[in-house]
């Protein structure tokens, strides 16, 4: 499962699912990038090829 990071107008941030599910919402984009990045380390260990991608 990829993920998609976007940030909208009212200065919070999503962290989306790849069929556009709101995963959590964060009040900064470097934490929704630490988010993401810390749980794509985790479901690695399992074998699972995942990304993070910030929209624009």
């Amino acid at each position: 499962m990829n993920f998609y990071i976007k940030e909208r107008t009212d200065n919070t941030v999503l962290l989306l699912s790849d069929v556009g599910h709101t995963v959590a919402t964060f009040s900064s984009l470097e934490d929704a990038v630490e988010s993401c990045s810390d749980w794509l380390e985790a479901d690695s260990q399992y074998g699972d090829y995942n990304e993070c991608f910030v929209l624009d």
